[in-house]
């Protein structure tokens, strides 16, 4: 005898299948009957993936803003994703002068481009706050200074800088509201030489 006790679509994600019952469950299906069982089977695998591979747009968006910035693709890729003038917020003295998305965004094309041609992140983690509308990301940048701009000559010294990002984004709209990062630059800076 098999049974599958579900209640609910969302009881789905933890279907279980279980013989010699001890209970009547609340759907009871025989050995005796393969195609019912075939079919109880494909429909809670077609439940499953859609509530699994449903993503709220909000959260799709803040991932590619993050990760857009973080390739230092142009902001233009970005720029229907972001309300105008969303401001950049971080405790650094290196970006004091960085004060919206968008001048955060062309602050890492120019550094990607004419400092450290090499520069890539290492995402650890991503998460999402669905309540308040928040992505969080943690990760490591690496950069090594060899190209030609920078506060002076190419050091050719290499930093593993650690960061978070905190990406608010609009419940109705689907776009970034207000954009942090939490950096350490004093030692990213000592890293690069440049300090």
């Amino acid at each position: 005898m098999i049974f599958v006790p579900f209640q609910t679509t969302r009881d789905l994600l933890s279907v279980n299948i279980i013989s010699e019952a001890r209970t009547p469950p609340p759907y009871l299906i025989t050995e005796q009957n393969p195609s019912i069982v075939h079919s109880i089977n494909t429909y809670c695998s077609h439940i499953i993936h859609s509530i699994m591979s449903e993503e709220d747009p909000a959260f799709t968006n803040a991932k590619k803003i993050m990760h857009s910035i973080d390739a230092a693709k142009p902001y233009e890729d970005v720029a229907d994703m972001v309300v105008e003038n969303a401001p950049f917020l971080c405790q650094s003295d290196a970006l004091k002068d960085v004060t919206t998305v968008k001048g955060w965004c062309e602050w890492m094309g120019n550094f990607a481009t004419n400092i450290a041609p090499d520069c890539k992140p290492t995402v650890h983690n991503i998460a999402w706050d669905s309540t308040k509308k928040t992505a969080l990301l943690y990760a490591t940048y690496h950069a090594k200074h060899t190209g030609t701009g920078g506060p002076m000559e190419a050091t050719n010294k290499e930093t593993n800088t650690h960061y978070c990002y905190i990406v608010m984004m609009d419940a109705t709209t689907n776009k970034c509201t207000s954009f942090t990062k939490v950096w350490n630059d004093g030692y990213c800076l000592k890293e690069l030489g440049w300090a």
